[in-house]
């Protein structure tokens, strides 16, 4: 089950694994989380496809509507918190939990398995045939440990947009491309704290930052409001 309309690129690739291996896909138009958790334990779903956000709201209602059959869950769209992985490990700890790095032009770029993954502010190791590479300002590569903005060599990079788009969006470097996302590279190979803010000269982790104000201040939640005049985003 992907939950969500299919202009997300996390449902439309969940969708085309259902279309691939012949397995049923069910999705819906919109997301409500009691629905959900019902139609997951009513159907037999046994795979989840959701953002963080959704997976917040399902992990509770799991304890009303035990999900007999469901075997793992796929998150991407932004990195778990712990919080979270601890939640959803209590609500349902037979399920595997696998998170992926990816972005609809580059495909899928990196994953780990919360099961196993001692890593926990890792975006996990490169996926099957996807190299990986960090690059400073001015396109030097970075040094392990050295915060930069992700390139991406694979076979999985799009070939662009079907209507152009303003240059900002998937960037080209030979046969490495990105979409600006920012990340860490240690020597292991594994991607951590991929989600940045970038305030020159300096690059802040929206998570590290938020992390680090909620200890200090002990609090239990924090919402983070960023953007220019008239665009605004906000990060819980």
């Amino acid at each position: 089950m992907a939950p969500g309309p299919l202009r997300h690129g996390l449902t439309l690739y969940a969708l085309a694994e259902c279309l691939f291996s012949g397995a049923a896909f069910h999705g819906t138009a919109k997301f409500e989380a009691l629905q959900i958790a019902r139609a997951i334990a009513d159907t037999s779903v046994c795979r989840l496809v959701v953002v963080p956000s959704m997976l917040s709201a399902l992990a509770p209602l799991f304890a009303q509507v035990i999900p007999n059959d469901l075997q793992s869950i796929i998150v991407a769209g932004s990195r778990l918190e712990g919080r979270l992985v601890t939640a959803i490990r209590a609500a349902v700890p037979s399920v595997e939990v696998i998170e992926y790095y990816g972005a609809s032009e580059l495909g899928f770029v990196s994953l780990r398995s919360l099961t196993s993954d001692p890593f926990p502010n890792s975006v996990g190791y490169a996926f099957p045939g996807v190299n990986i590479r960090t690059r400073a300002h001015g396109g030097r590569l970075c040094l392990p440990g050295e915060p930069g903005t992700i390139y991406v060599r694979s076979p999985l990079i799009s070939d662009g947009y079907v209507f152009g788009d303003d240059g900002k969006g998937l960037r080209r470097d030979g046969a490495w491309a990105t979409v600006g996302d920012s990340g860490i590279l240690d020597l292991a190979a594994i991607i951590h704290e991929k989600c940045a803010i970038k305030a020159k000269p300096l690059i802040s982790f929206t998570t590290m930052r938020m992390g680090c104000l909620m200890k200090f201040f002990a609090m239990k939640s924090l919402a983070q409001v960023f953007g220019g005049l008239g665009r605004f985003r906000a990060v819980r």
